[in-house]
């Protein structure tokens, strides 16, 4: 089932990028890789295609930090089509990327957080805005 541009597998309770998303990806990014410089156009469309898939991706946008430092370097008030040198460690980080991607990522959809039970029936009190009635306690400031 497909689900906001990704595979829901119930089955076995993950989410993963579409084979086509997927390809298209890994394609982006041999490209990039080859290149030796990028506009920035072409870095705002890769990170945002990156950020994307970083909701798949365990530990995604950590390797996303050095593409979006060369915005930094890139002159102030010129044509988004100019170029800029890509550095060694964008390159590293493209490659993790790309490494990553190729082992076809997917997240678990599965509840991780504990279930807190008790036994004591449960007292809802309301506190200002501070009141929620999914959560066993309230918080005061």
């Amino acid at each position: 089932m497909s689900f906001t541009g990704l595979v829901l597998d119930t089955g076995n309770m993950v989410f993963r990028l579409p084979d086509k998303k997927l390809q298209k990806a890994c394609k982006v990014i041999r490209k990039v890789c080859k290149s030796r410089s990028l506009s920035l156009h072409d870095r705002e469309k890769l990170t945002g295609y990156l950020n994307f898939i970083s909701t798949i991706v365990p530990l995604g946008r950590t390797f996303l930090r050095r593409l979006h430092n060369m915005e930094l370097y890139f002159p102030r008030r010129t044509a988004k089509y100019y170029k800029q040198r890509i550095s060694g460690e964008t390159h590293e980080d493209l490659a993790w990327w790309s490494e990553t991607l190729w082992h076809r990522p997917e997240t678990s959809i599965a509840t991780r957080r504990p279930v807190l039970q008790s036994s004591f029936p449960r007292v809802i009190l309301a506190v200002g805005n501070r009141y929620s009635p999914n959560y066993p306690f309230f918080f005061a400031r």
